[in-house]
């Protein structure tokens, strides 16, 4: 029958094409109609699916997250199924689903494409801060300290040599520690760079979508910005998220309940093992080079 967002995701930017791709990915390798609700987020792609609404005498029944992850065969003959909130097939199913490329599905408007100097090798540098500092962020599991940043702008100096290199910083918190810190320490080592635009996402994102190398936090905004845009990005990771992944580090001390057929303790560990694939870089979509 077919498979269908109603609602878009409350997650953020990054949440929200993960959640799209899920949609078109699985579509498409059972060869049945998506469509999708309208979206804010969709202006600034080609070739969004149209808004076209099931039937309301069909039975939906909504895809979890867990029928992808133990890989369930659905059964769109007599079905169709909703991947809304807490359908959770975002960053933790995406393994799973993702076969087909998708810059394929997903390109930005030509207005939103930077217009890089070709002279150049383009470095992107993201940088979370107030959104796993507050209250709701994991007690600053998420934070990546200065020296990843460091480490990491030493390695792509020594590795890219031969280039000539500038560097773009994107956050969205400019008082963020680490943030401040990086700046500093390319202006003390008169390293080139530019200053993305906190005041406008879509601008940051569609520069780290096409710089050569990726210089990556845990976000899924930066994430999406490496598996579209320019192809075979360098991308870079730190060792520290890595290992707080493969440790099961704790998110926060709400560790009772359940989201649907998952534990919480279980529901986490999905996205633990997200970035735990990551680190082998086994996925041709999203290929991490090196982990500082």
């Amino acid at each position: 029958m077919s498979l269908r967002i109603d609602k878009i995701t409350t997650g953020r930017f990054g949440n929200k094409i993960l959640q799209y791709n899920s949609l078109i990915q699985i579509a498409n390798k059972y060869n049945t109609e998506a469509s999708c609700c309208n979206f804010n987020e969709a202006k600034y792609f080609k070739n969004i699916i149209d808004n076209k609404p099931i039937p309301k005498a069909k039975k939906k029944e909504l895809l979890f997250c867990k029928n992808i992850i133990d890989g369930e065969i659905l059964d769109f003959e007599n079905k169709y199924y909703n991947i809304d909130d807490p359908a959770c097939l975002i960053h933790n199913t995406f393994f799973q689903v993702t076969n087909k490329d998708p810059r394929e599905f997903l390109e930005l408007k030509e207005e939103y494409k930077p217009k890089f100097n070709n002279d150049y090798y383009h470095v992107g540098i993201h940088l979370r801060g107030g959104d796993i500092i507050k209250k709701d962020g994991n007690d600053g599991r998420e934070i990546h300290e200065f020296n990843y940043y460091k480490d990491s702008i030493n390695y792509v100096i020594e590795k890219f040599k031969d280039k000539k290199i500038i560097f773009y910083i994107c956050t969205d918190d400019k008082n963020f520690e680490s943030y401040l810190e990086t700046i500093n320490y390319l202006k003390k080592n008169n390293l080139e760079f530019k200053l993305g635009n906190i005041n406008s996402y879509i601008h940051d994102f569609g520069i780290l979508s096409e710089c050569d190398i990726l210089i990556n936090s845990s976000s899924t905004f930066c994430l999406c910005a490496g598996f579209l845009g320019k192809k075979d990005k360098f991308i870079i990771h730190s060792k520290n998220w890595i290992n707080k992944n493969i440790n099961h580090t704790k998110w926060n001390n709400n560790e009772n309940g359940k989201i649907l057929d998952y534990s919480i303790i279980e529901f986490r560990h999905t996205f633990d093992n997200f970035w735990i694939n990551i680190s082998k870089g086994e996925n041709k979509f999203y290929k991490v080079n090196i982990i500082i």
